[in-house]
């Protein structure tokens, strides 16, 4: 089976070592190009285990299948939006998008491009699952299902 070359773009939000490092362990499905952001440098200090960094230009001419993103949220669907745009699978951690005409962009080129695109979406109480079950029948987000910790 030929393994999914993917990217993780950024470096800076919570989890993006944790993202980083299941990527890793999962060496017989993924082959991890990479880490790419606007700071390399501040990458390479933080997640000092790459494979390689690059800058996002650079990234964007790289030849993969899919990117994680894990930047901070306010660059999130910028980054999710490029790599869709060339057809590449898109992990985006929640939200989806700050800005809700974006988030429709995204799902629109992810359409087009028949790409995939995954977001993390975690829910801390029933509260916000069942808000979250009311949203998506006015937004089609495909399928979602909790995840239990075990």
């Amino acid at each position: 089976m030929k393994k999914v070359r993917i990217l993780q773009v950024g470096y800076r939000h919570d989890h993006a070592r944790q993202t980083f490092n299941s990527i890793m362990r999962l060496s017989d499905r993924f082959e991890i190009v990479g880490i790419a952001d606007e700071n390399v440098e501040g990458a390479k200090k933080t997640i000092n285990n790459a494979p390689a960094y690059y800058s996002i230009e650079e990234a964007l001419k790289l030849d993969i299948d899919a990117v994680a993103i894990e930047c901070e949220e306010e660059s999130a669907t910028k980054y999710a939006l490029m790599f869709a745009e060339r057809g590449i699978h898109v992990h985006l951690d929640k939200p989806g998008s700050q800005n809700i005409a974006d988030f429709h962009r995204l799902i629109d080129i992810v359409k087009k491009k028949t790409s995939f695109c995954r977001w993390a979406i975690c829910t801390a109480s029933i509260l916000r699952f069942k808000k979250l079950s009311k949203w998506q029948k006015t937004v089609n987000l495909g399928r979602y299902f909790p995840s239990r910790r075990k």
